[in-house]
């Protein structure tokens, strides 16, 4: 759930290939291991990662969703 001032809580979907979102959780467990480039455009666009393929904190969001 994702709770923003006073509204009332909400769920955000992410629409993304699962490979997708498997390629940047098992990079962020890994970091030292090449970026998952083949995606890039698809997690940006997503809002998950940054223009430094940074996570964002939407994408540390769906990471923590997916491991749950």
């Amino acid at each position: 759930m994702l709770r923003v001032g006073t509204l009332p809580p909400f769920r955000e979907h992410v629409e993304l290939p699962v490979e997708a979102l498997e390629a940047r959780r098992a990079w962020v467990e890994r970091p030292a291991t090449e970026p998952p480039w083949r995606w890039a455009r698809e997690l940006v666009a997503g809002g998950l990662v940054d223009g430094h393929f940074a996570l964002t904190d939407r994408g540390r969001r769906a990471i923590v969703r997916r491991a749950a």
